[in-house]
Parts: C-alpha cells; structure tokens; sequence
C-alpha cells in the first residue's frame, strides 16, 4: 500500500505556516451555563486541580492521574468516549499514526454493523469514529501545538472528504490551546490555525475552556456521522493494508459465510474507482459500490507480491499498465507494495 501522506513529516514543520486566531473565533463560545455535562465537569476538574500535585509528577503520570480520578469520577463510561491510548498498541491505530501516539482520542463509535464477534480489531480508531485528539504536557510549549496538529492532519487525511476540518487542543493545565486543520476542495492545500486567549484570571480560563472542549457536541470539531455499511457486511480480523487514501480489510457477507473478501474504506467517494475497475476488468471481479466511501472486492483477498513473483511476472504486469493507459488510466503509485497477487484456480497466481 502507499505511504502515509503525513507520516514523513516533522512536527515541527506544522508550525511553520500557522494562522493565529482569537480562540472563540476558532471554537465559538456557545455552550449553555445550563448544561449538567458542562457544570459536573467544571466542578470535578476545579476539585481535582485543588486537591493534585501536578509538580510532583511526570507527564505520564498526570495524564494517568487525570484520566481515573477526574474523567472517570465525572463519567464512569468515559472510555466509551474518550480513548487513553498510553502503551496501547491496537492494529489500526498504530498503523494510522505508526510511531506518533497522540494520548488520548475522542471517538464516536456508533457504526456497529463495521463490527463483527469475531473481530479483534480496535475499530473505534478507524478514522471515521475519530472526533477529536486531546493532549496533555507537563510543561506546554510552543513547538508542542506542531505536534497536536500533526495527529489532526492525519486524521483529516484519512477521514472522508466530507469532514471540511477537525479541532482539537493541548493544556498543560495552566495554558490551553486549541488548533484546526482545515482543507480545500484540494486535498494538498491544507491550512494550519492555533488559537489562545489572553488570560485575566488564569483559573477560570482555563476551567472553562478545557470543560468547554470535553463537554461539547461532536459536529463542533469538525465531525459528522456517515450511514453504516449494510448490515450483512462485517469487518473480520485483519488490516489488509493502509494506503494514501484509504484502509482495507478482509470482511464476511453473512449470507457467503465463512467466504471472506476484501473491504475498502476511502477518504473519497469511489463512485470513480469502482467505474475504472469496470473498464478494466468488465465482469471478470465482482466490485460493488457498498457506501459512499467503501466498495466491496468480492473475491478471497488476496496478498501483496512477492519480489520473485514481481520478477517472474513483470510482463503481465507491463500488460495491466498499458491496458489501463489504453483506457486514459494513469495509476501514478506504481510500487511493489501496491501490486497484489490474486489467487486463480485455473494457474498457480
């Protein structure tokens, strides 16, 4: 599969083109004083800022700390929601964001019919259930919101086009930031905006602000639910494969059961990709559109080549390329990794 479009790069390079903002232009202060969420969490974290020693502690231990005896004393359930990922090291999520381990996720994870009993598989973190991503320093620095806009821009990357943006924030518990990344019509054309506030009491600013940001509703940072896939398809057990724009899985059709096949989830609709599939291969493979952004390759799935069979086969690969150019197909990522076998009953490969 393709790299990454973001995983090269540094964190620091997220800083280098930012867009200052004032913090309620970036996030609008609507929340209701009202709110139960909002009030019970105000309170929990103005008790356990008063009864923490924050400068006694690592990093770790504060996100540690903060997460049993502030998030759970307020919500029981809150990992439903809010993902601690210290250590964690579920497939899709380390594939997602390889070495960078943002520490915590917010996560809506409401599409059932992508899980299966037999999947073990951290489907909470497919980019379709990410909200948001909240981190937590010791000591915030400037330098530190490249990072924090760095997990966001991966997650945009490889959520559907019709998430615009995603916010997120940073506290060390005495500053707090939040940041946007947004996109165009353009995917390459990406814009970067943090925003502060200037503190008159330094308390209650960020009492507010960091409740604020716990508190409020999804759409706020970007978000918003797409139809689940149809009922009868279920994510099995394994990531196939991560490319530049999507994920892959095998999955099981409850009626073809225990047939498995192939299931591609896009950042983009593949009302296009199922079309050039059909120009070339006609009705050879079975390719069906199951969702706006997921097509369903219905054949056993097959496995990355191997450098002997890529050597012992460059001919039939050349045919492929020219077939797809006769047809104006350019595939512009051609690479051993995306290049798969295909078990056929009637040959070896």
């Amino acid at each position: 599969m393709s790299e990454h479009r973001s995983s090269s790069e540094s964190h620091d390079s997220f800083n280098q083109h930012v867009v200052q903002q004032l913090i309620d232009d970036l996030f609008p202060d609507n929340i209701s004083m009202n709110n139960p969420d909002y009030n019970r969490l105000y309170d929990n974290l103005k008790k356990w800022l008063s009864t923490t020693d924050i400068a006694s502690m690592n990093e770790k231990a504060i996100q540690f700390n903060f997460y049993q005896n502030c998030m759970k004393v307020y919500n029981q359930q809150i990992g439903d929601t809010l993902k601690y990922v210290d250590d964690f090291n579920g497939i899709i999520y380390r594939d997602l964001f390889q070495r960078l381990m943002p520490d915590f996720c917010i996560v809506d994870h409401y599409n059932s019919h992508l899980k299966s009993l037999s999947s073990g598989l951290d489907l909470e973190f497919l980019p379709l259930h990410i909200v948001s991503i909240f981190e937590l320093k010791k000591k915030l620095k400037d330098k530190d919101v490249g990072q924090l806009l760095h997990y966001l821009r991966i997650v945009l990357d490889y959520s559907p086009s019709s998430r615009t943006y995603i916010i997120g924030a940073i506290t060390d518990f005495h500053d707090i930031r939040y940041a946007k990344v947004s996109r165009s019509d353009n995917d390459d054309n990406v814009k970067y905006e943090t925003a502060s506030k200037v503190i008159i009491n330094e308390n209650e600013y960020l009492l507010h602000y960091l409740t604020k940001f716990l508190t409020t509703n999804t759409s706020q940072f970007g978000y918003n639910r797409l139809e689940p896939l149809p009922k009868d398809i279920r994510i099995h057990d394994t990531l196939l494969g991560t490319g530049a724009n999507s994920m892959v899985f095998n999955c099981l059709i409850d009626k073809h059961e225990p047939n498995q096949y192939a299931l591609k989830i896009s950042n983009k609709p593949v009302n296009r990709e199922v079309l050039i599939y059909k120009q070339l291969y006609g009705d050879k493979y079975n390719i069906v559109k199951v969702h706006e952004y997921a097509l369903l390759f219905v054949h056993p799935p097959g496995r990355i080549i191997s450098k002997q069979n890529l050597l012992n086969n460059v001919d039939i690969i050349w045919e492929h390329i020219k077939g797809a150019h006769k047809h104006n197909i350019l595939h512009r990522d051609i690479r051993k990794s995306n290049i798969i076998e295909i078990l056929n009953h009637q040959t070896k490969r």
